[in-house]
């Protein structure tokens, strides 16, 4: 099977109870995604090895970066003003819905707050920012295709 490019991956996200996903403007890198379980030593007396047992999932903090973009409009399904609306839900103290999508249709959801932070400037260097999400759900396996056979499935079943 061959290997695939990342291009096409892409962060959509929800804010302020919105029924529609829109699609965030200028992501051009996303972080490691998934957790690792602590460990909890339980080693005691009689043993001859450490021993642990797996405690619960760290997800860490979620970095996405951004370039800025200034000039073009939003959409219904795209933000193209991604660091204005990233840094607004931040100020309010927003709980936004995320999903994050690669190019083979599948990904990740979660819920979190943000914050924001612009990269320094330079000579002709593009101005950029990061975006941190800080997890307040458990990060979710997405996969489009199972969710549109789903919905495919729940309104086939509503018209019977």
């Amino acid at each position: 099977m061959p290997e695939f490019s990342t291009r096409g991956t892409y962060l959509e996200v929800k804010a302020n109870s919105e029924s529609t996903w829109k699609k965030t403007y200028g992501l051009y890198n996303v972080p490691d995604m998934g957790g690792n379980k602590e460990k909890i030593d339980v080693t005691n007396l009689n043993d001859s090895h450490k021993r642990t047992i797996d405690g619960i999932t760290d997800y860490g903090s979620l970095q996405f970066d951004y370039y800025d973009n200034k000039g073009d409009e939003d959409s219904v399904t795209e933000i193209k003003k991604t660091y204005a609306a990233f840094r607004a839900w931040e100020l309010a103290g927003t709980k936004v819905d995320f999903r994050l999508v690669y190019p083979d249709d599948t990904g990740f959801t979660w819920t979190g707050t943000v914050s924001t932070v612009r990269d320094s400037a330079g000579v002709n260097a593009a101005m950029k920012f990061k975006v941190y999400s800080s997890l307040e759900s458990k990060l979710e396996d997405y996969s489009a295709a199972r969710t549109a056979s789903v919905q495919t499935t729940s309104a086939s079943s509503t018209t019977k």
